[in-house]
C-alpha cells in the first residue's frame, strides 16, 4: 500500500486552521480503507493517551475518563491512530510521532452535538523529570 499520503496528512495537520478538514482527509484516504487498517498493529502508548486525556479534560472543564481505547500503529512509519471510549463519549485521533501532533475528533453530550476538532502536542518528559512540575 503507498503510504505517501501520510506525507501530506502531517502538513495539512501541521498548517490547519479549519481541522475538521484535516479529520476527513484522514477518512477519506486512510480511516475508511480496509487495506490500511489492515496494516496496523495493536498497541499502547502513554504519551499519547495522557495527551489526550489532558486535552479532553481542558476542552471540557472536568475530569475524563478512557473507557477503552484501541491504539493501532502503522509498521515502517512513526503513524499511530485509533479510538477511545470515555465515561460520556467518544472519539478518534491520530499521532505522529517524530513531530509529537495529533489530532483528534470527539463527541462529548456538554458540546451539544458538536464536534470537539483539536490538534495536540505529546511528548515523553526526559528521564528523571517530574510530571508534576508541568
Amino acid at each position: 500500500m503507498d503510504l505517501s499520503k501520510l506525507d501530506t496528512l502531517r502538513d495539512k495537520m501541521v498548517k490547519a486552521k479549519d481541522f475538521s478538514e484535516v479529520v476527513h482527509y484522514f477518512m477519506d484516504h486512510f480511516g475508511e480503507n480496509p487495506d490500511f487498517i489492515a496494516l496496523g498493529k495493536a498497541g499502547r502508548s502513554h504519551v499519547v493517551e495522557t495527551g489526550l486525556v489532558k486535552l479532553l479534560n481542558q476542552a471540557l472543564h472536568r475530569e475524563v475518563r478512557f473507557v477503552s481505547m484501541m491504539l493501532m500503529a502503522t509498521p515502517g512509519t512513526d503513524f499511530s491512530h485509533g479510538s477511545f471510549m470515555a465515561d460520556k463519549g467518544f472519539g478518534m485521533f491520530f499521532y505522529f510521532k517524530d513531530n509529537s501532533m495529533g489530532m483528534v475528533a470527539a463527541q462529548f453530550p456538554e458540546l451539544n452535538g458538536q464536534t470537539l476538532f483539536a490538534r495536540f502536542t505529546a511528548m515523553p518528559l526526559p528521564k528523571g523529570s517530574d510530571p508534576r512540575a508541568n
